[in-house]
C-alpha cells in the first residue's frame, strides 16, 4: 500500500506475513533434544522417532562435527544411527531409506540431526570426539562392551572391513 503525502514524501506501508518466518524457525527446532548423550538417552529417542514414522519415510541424518574433532567420527556416528535404526526397527525399515550426509561444523558442540519429511525431527549433541553409543548399552552390567556378536555391529567395537 502506497500513502503520497501532501508535501511530497512517499511512505510504503508493507504488511509481512509471520505465519511463515514462524514455520522457518518450527522446522529449525527439533521435536525431540539429547543433551546429554548416553547410551540409555540415545537408544530411547532413536526408538521414539522409529515409533512414530513410518518404514517407508526418508529419513536424513546429518552429523555436524565440533570444530576440532575428527573427521572420521562424522562417518562412524552416523554409521551407528543407520544401523540402529534399521536392526532395532519394529517397522522393518530399510537401509536404502536412510541418508547420510555431513554438515558444516560448529564451534562448539557436535551434533546429529534426524529429519523427516523435512521436518528436524531429533537432535542428539555429543561430548568431544564420542561415538554415537547406541544399545546394548553396557554401564554399571557384568557384560563387557564388544564381547557380544550384537554390540560389534557399532563402532567403537565394529571392526573395519
Amino acid at each position: 500500500m502506497i500513502i503520497k503525502l501532501t508535501f511530497g514524501v512517499v511512505i510504503v506501508f508493507t504488511c509481512f506475513d509471520t505465519s511463515s518466518a514462524q514455520d522457518a524457525i518450527d522446522l529449525l527446532s527439533p521435536r525431540d533434544l539429547v543433551l546429554k548423550s548416553e547410551c540409555p538417552n540415545n537408544s530411547n529417542a532413536l526408538q521414539a522417532l522409529d515409533s512414530r514414522t513410518d518404514a517407508k519415510d526418508l529419513i536424513i541424518i546429518v552429523s555436524h562435527l565440533a570444530k576440532s574433532e575428527r573427521a572420521r567420527l562424522a562417518m562412524r556416528r552416523m554409521f551407528n544411527a543407520q544401523t540402529f535404526l534399521v536392526s532395532f526397527s519394529i517397522k522393518s525399515r530399510l537401509k536404502e531409506r536412510i541418508i547420510t550426509a555431513s554438515g558444516e561444523r560448529d564451534p562448539q558442540k557436535g551434533f546429529l540431526d534426524f529429519f523427516v519429511r523435512g521436518q528436524l525431527e531429533l537432535r542428539v549433541y555429543f561430548p568431544k570426539n564420542k561415538d554415537l553409543f547406541v544399545q546394548p548399552c553396557f554401564e554399571g552390567f557384568e557384560t563387557k562392551p564388544c564381547s557380544g556378536e550384537f554390540g560389534r555391529l557399532f563402532y567403537p567395537c565394529k571392526r573395519s572391513e
